[in-house]
């Protein structure tokens, strides 16, 4: 002998619709969190990539000036030989040569880390981007209207987020 029973909750004051409302504007708010950390990463691993970029352009820079500097330290060796000049412009010039080494030795650090971060961001091992060594093209800062409409702000992921917590949390105060 076995008991069967069933109930039916009648909504008459709208309490289930709004607790089903608020359980939707939850969930809608938890995707749009989702696509804002989507896009935070996207971000993130941009300038990411054009922080290296930036760095390996400066220590091309350098390894240029490096070998400037040794052909002017070679030239003043020259003169002074040759009896032209004294030897403190050769000196200042090998001093120069160290501070150029010295500064490349300190780019290599920054450029690890920059690489490093990027493998952490795109998810991938500490060495899977050690030779990853990309170009700086001339950046073109877009042109920009002088008024922006206050509309494109309500578009933002995390600003619809939380407006849909705000609507969920309404709901749940109505249920």
């Amino acid at each position: 002998e076995g008991q069967l029973g069933v109930a039916w909750d009648l909504d008459f004051f709208g309490k289930h619709r709004a607790n089903l409302k608020a359980a939707v504007g939850t969930v809608r708010a938890a995707e749009a969190e989702q696509q804002a950390a989507r896009v935070w990463l996207a971000s993130q691993v941009a300038q990411g990539y054009v922080d290296l970029a930036r760095l390996i352009a400066q220590r091309v820079l350098l390894q240029r000036d490096q070998t400037l500097r040794g052909a002017e330290s070679q030239l003043y060796e020259r003169r002074y030989a040759a009896g032209l000049d004294n030897r403190n412009e050769w000196e200042a010039a090998q001093s120069r040569i160290a501070e150029t080494t010295r500064d490349l030795a300190a780019l290599e650090g920054p450029i690890a880390l920059a690489r490093h971060a990027l493998s952490h961001l795109s998810g991938q091992g500490p060495q899977a981007l050690s030779r990853l060594a990309p170009p700086l093209p001339a950046l073109r800062e877009p042109a920009l209207p002088v008024q922006l409409p206050a509309h494109l702000l309500g578009h933002r992921a995390d600003m619809v987020a939380a407006r849909w917590r705000v609507e969920a949390a309404l709901q749940g105060v109505e249920a």
